[in-house]
């Protein structure tokens, strides 16, 4: 799924394996929503853990996205504050994961 054109910049071996362990912990519906970005020309800019929730992983799409992917299990949200981000899609689970533009 992932290789050197997934990402905004280039990335250490050991970063891509961090990222990759995390796009597999990522939930269901949002890592199909990556899939899909990606497909379109996105790229992720980074990922991490335990936000917002702990236990919980968020990925940071370099370019924004819309609404299109919504669902009952990805609920999108536009935040379009630029000391955060422009838009995301979260799971309505525990722990909440994310996908933000």
């Amino acid at each position: 799924m992932l290789d050197d054109n997934s990402f905004s910049q280039a990335r250490s071996e050991k970063d891509v394996l961090r990222i990759r362990s995390l796009i597999a912990d990522l939930a269901a519906p949002l890592k199909d929503i990556v899939v899909a970005e990606l497909r379109r020309g996105n790229k992720i800019a980074d990922a991490g853990r335990d936000y917002p929730d702990n236990g919980s992983v968020h990925v940071t799409m370099r370019d924004r996205f819309d609404v299109k992917y919504a669902s009952k299990d990805a609920v999108f949200s536009l935040c379009d504050d630029p000391h955060y981000w422009h838009a995301d899609y979260s799971t309505v689970t525990s722990p909440s994961h994310m996908v933000i533009c």
